[in-house]
């Protein structure tokens, strides 16, 4: 039986025995009642023979009857007091038994709450360090390591191996992902930048402002031969620029067009750990959770 399957069985005994409880109280004042109200006719029976001259009468012979039945009658409603009143006594000691019971059930319920409520706190608290911890070594990696897997066209390394000065330790990293580009969508986005270098030609640069070079820059950067597009920081810097579609709403177009022509693949892994105890061991991965 399931801890609160036996408390609620406990709570509903508990209530049986108060209500017998009870019945049985009532039981006992009824005889107390009666037993005080028979001594009062004795009593008053026993005056009043007491004070008649004539005891040869039957109302005489009445206040005899009730006087001599006494003792009988005394000794019987005594024993049904008593009666009830062992029987209250046997059903208090089993309602305190019952209560106590509960008690200790309630008391060893509260402690198996507090041990899981602790439990649960220990877990969520030790998992936010894990992924507090996590996003610090994402933070430094995506700051410090993967701009090092684009090579300087553009291009991504399938992986970069970076090891410590004593030869012990090794840092691994992966591309994480492989971007690739939607050729249809990105056709229809360099007609929108053709478009858009048919307005603002690279002879016209002392009537362009600052924000027409920097975008003809950045174009010039991420088209190869105005044929198709690499993958590359300024790529990612043109399809993040807020472009103001009404002064140039070609580039709007063809941003939007570059965004939705971009394919991610993931890769399993983006980072392996090793460590060997000397330079003549082998490497052993270590384990990153």
């Amino acid at each position: 039986m399931t801890p609160l399957k036996l408390r609620q069985q406990l709570e509903r005994a508990i209530r049986a025995t108060e209500k017998a409880l009870e019945k049985i109280r009532k039981e006992e004042a009824k005889s107390r009642a009666k037993w005080t109200k028979r001594y009062q006719r004795f009593t008053g029976a026993a005056a009043k023979l007491a004070g008649l001259k004539n005891t040869a009468t039957q109302r005489a012979q009445r206040l005899k009857d009730i006087i001599t039945s006494w003792p009988t009658e005394t000794v019987e409603l005594t024993k049904d007091r008593d009666a009830a009143r062992v029987k209250i006594a046997e059903k208090e000691t089993k309602l305190q038994e019952q209560r106590t019971e509960l008690a200790v059930l309630l008391e060893r319920l509260e402690n198996v709450d507090r041990r899981t409520d602790g439990i649960v706190d220990q877990v969520f608290a030790l998992n936010d360090q894990v992924v507090s911890a996590f996003g610090a070594r994402n933070d430094y990696l995506n700051a410090n390591v993967y701009d090092m897997l684009t090579n300087e066209d553009g291009s991504l390394r399938s992986q970069i191996t970076l090891t410590s000065t004593d030869g012990l330790r090794r840092v691994v990293a992966l591309v994480n992902h492989i971007t690739r580009i939607d050729t249809t969508l990105a056709h229809e986005a360099k007609e929108q930048i053709d478009v858009f270098f048919a307005r603002f030609t690279t002879t016209q640069t002392e009537d362009q402002d600052e924000t027409t070079s920097a975008l003809i820059s950045i174009l010039e950067n991420i088209l190869v031969e105005r044929l198709t597009f690499k993958v590359g920081p300024d790529l990612y810097r043109f399809i993040s620029i807020d472009i103001d579609a009404d002064v140039f709403p070609e580039l709007k177009r063809a941003q939007h067009l570059l965004r939705n022509s971009l394919r991610s693949e993931k890769t399993s892994s983006y980072i392996r750990l090793y460590r060997r105890a000397s330079e003549k061991d082998k490497w052993k991965e270590v384990k990153l959770s």
